[in-house]
């Protein structure tokens, strides 16, 4: 995985419109898989395991091999997890200026 620094992703000829039209519709397929993996739990049982990253849909899971699963009621967060954005200073322009 390449990192961008010093806005090198303009080397690829993007715009700013492209690349914000570009994050609209990765957000917009973001909350459709939240919508719809809630609709579909609202419909069918599904639990997580507290020890592993095991996702049971439908009855209650099988035993472990050395023990059992710690089955508990799966929320959407669990299975879609949320987006954290933080956000940092523009380098291109001077924010300290102050307004006229």
């Amino acid at each position: 995985m390449q990192l961008f620094s010093d806005f090198s992703f303009f080397a690829l000829n993007v715009t700013l419109e492209q690349l914000a039209l570009f994050a609209t519709h990765g957000l917009d397929a973001w909350e459709k898989l939240r919508s719809g993996g809630t609709k579909l739990m609202q419909k069918y049982p599904v639990q997580i395991c507290g020890y592993c990253p095991e996702v049971q849909v439908g009855p209650k899971g099988h035993r472990m091999r050395d023990g059992q699963h710690g089955w508990q009621k799966a929320t959407i967060d669990d299975l879609v997890p949320p987006v954290y954005v933080y956000h940092i200073r523009d380098r291109c322009t001077n924010i300290c200026t102050p307004l006229s």
